[in-house]
């Protein structure tokens, strides 16, 4: 991807380009402006990235850019065509990589997913044979789900109710026999300050399902409060909405939700 800055309002400009690589052989430009990219509007260079994520290694993408006040659109090819085998697998095959946590944490990325998403990816978990959960603000009002698995993509039908909460079912048919499935134990009611927690999730940049660096509990939900939220120090980015928050044991406490001001969150599941 050539290197681009945020223009103001919608778009990208770009500010470098490598003279060999897959921008310039598209026709691109120093500043040109990108518009979209397979189809999504691009309004910063995360999301521009985020799109390039869901191009599968050797195909090429259509890309909507501005040059001088008029618009052109020209087809983007992969870079992973032919390419090193260091170079990332695209996103309907998840990675499943070493994971230098304790066997009962990395297991559980066999329980999660990534999803297609307005961001453009983000992930869900396992709770049944054909079940998956996730944030409702992942799906939107979308009817069916697009499902990433190692073996190729599925389609779930998106399982309307009337919670008010952040969270939404997935039916699936397809989902890997034997797979590991998440239990929606009482684990959230005995969360500790004391204990470590870990989200398993989509990493959009490094397309795959990965464990991210771990943390604390923060605070607990307002028992009060019918849809109060767990607080933890454990990291998450772009990709992990509707992830599997875990503790050391692999028991699964919430469902993530992007936080702000290190104040990430997780609605609890009991």
């Amino acid at each position: 991807m050539p290197r681009a800055a945020r223009k103001r309002g919608h778009g990208v400009r770009i500010v470098d380009l490598a003279d060999d690589g897959a921008g310039a052989r598209a026709g691109l430009k120093v500043a040109d402006v990108i518009r979209s990219i397979g189809g999504r509007r691009i309004r910063n260079p995360k999301s521009a990235l985020s799109a390039l994520a869901l191009v599968r290694s050797g195909a090429s993408v259509d890309v909507i850019y501005e040059r001088k006040g008029q618009r052109n659109k020209t087809k983007l090819l992969s870079q992973g065509s032919g390419g090193s085998p260091k170079q990332a697998r695209p996103p309907d095959k998840p990675v499943r990589v070493d994971c230098p946590y304790p066997q009962s944490v990395c297991r559980v990325r066999q329980a999660v997913f990534p999803v297609e998403s307005f961001d453009p990816i983000a992930s869900a978990v396992r709770i049944g044979n054909d079940l998956l959960v996730t944030n409702k603000h992942v799906v939107g009002a979308r009817k069916n789900a697009k499902i990433f698995t190692p073996s190729g993509e599925l389609t779930g039908k998106v399982l309307v109710s009337s919670y008010p909460g952040d969270l939404v079912l997935i039916q699936v048919e397809g989902l890997p026999k034997g797979g590991l499935v998440m239990k929606m134990a009482d684990a959230a009611a005995n969360a500790s300050s004391s204990k470590r927690y870990y989200v398993v999730g989509a990493d959009v940049a490094r397309k795959e399902v990965r464990v991210f660096k771990p943390g604390a509990l923060r605070f607990g939900p307002d028992k009060s409060a019918a849809l109060g939220r767990l607080h933890v120090t454990a990291q998450m980015q772009p990709g992990v909405s509707g992830g599997a928050l875990i503790d050391g044991d692999g028991k699964l406490i919430g469902i993530a939700v992007g936080g702000g001001e290190g104040r990430n969150e997780a609605i609890p599941l009991m």
